[in-house]
């Protein structure tokens, strides 16, 4: 015989789906409060995460909407120290989240940010793909800065990375933005 299912409650799923809609945006609101206190240390991002989050941060769909979020000039300030918290906490980073953190240094216009994040996990072992790349150039071409693009370009050749459309569209965009059509 099959067991007797229980009647269907909306009120409850949709009570559980607000409650995962608000988990990102209370850690960001966190974290952006921790840095306007002066208090974005290591531990303090920590506690934030785990608070908010709890085991969720360890959902790598949940931590691309955490990351794609940081992009305000406060949230910039620890989005490495959330990188690494959630390395930390068991959590296998890919290149995926690493571009979702660069598209919101992008966002920020924070050129050097992403850079910053780009080559702080290739030295925590995170493989980046083409994906992260672009993501870096795309955020040079948003800042004008088409020296750094075209050389991020040169880079991804010399790690045998290949470059694609969107590779060569930012980097020609950059140049264009700074007046430059030749390299």
């Amino acid at each position: 015989a099959w067991p007797r299912l229980r009647t269907w409650n909306p009120s409850l799923w949709t009570s559980a789906c607000g409650k995962m809609a608000l988990m990102v945006p209370k850690a960001v609101q966190g974290l952006e409060a921790l840095v306007a206190q002066g208090l974005a240390d290591y531990d303090g991002v920590r506690d934030v995460l785990r608070e908010t989050m709890g085991t969720r941060m360890l959902n790598r769909k949940i931590v691309m909407d955490l990351l794609g979020r940081l992009g305000s000039s406060r949230g910039m300030a620890v989005i490495l120290t959330v990188l690494r918290c959630l390395q930390d906490e068991g959590l296998e980073l890919t290149s995926y989240q690493a571009s979702a953190a660069i598209g919101a240094c992008r966002r920020a216009g924070q050129w050097r940010r992403a850079l910053e994040v780009l080559h702080d996990l290739e030295g925590s072992n995170v493989e980046m793909n083409a994906v992260a790349y672009n993501a870096v150039v795309s955020a040079c071409e948003t800042c004008g800065q088409w020296v750094k693009g075209v050389q991020i370009l040169n880079e991804m050749a010399t790690r045998s990375l290949d470059a694609d459309v969107i590779s060569y569209s930012a980097a020609i965009s950059a140049c264009e933005k700074g007046g430059t059509w030749q390299w």
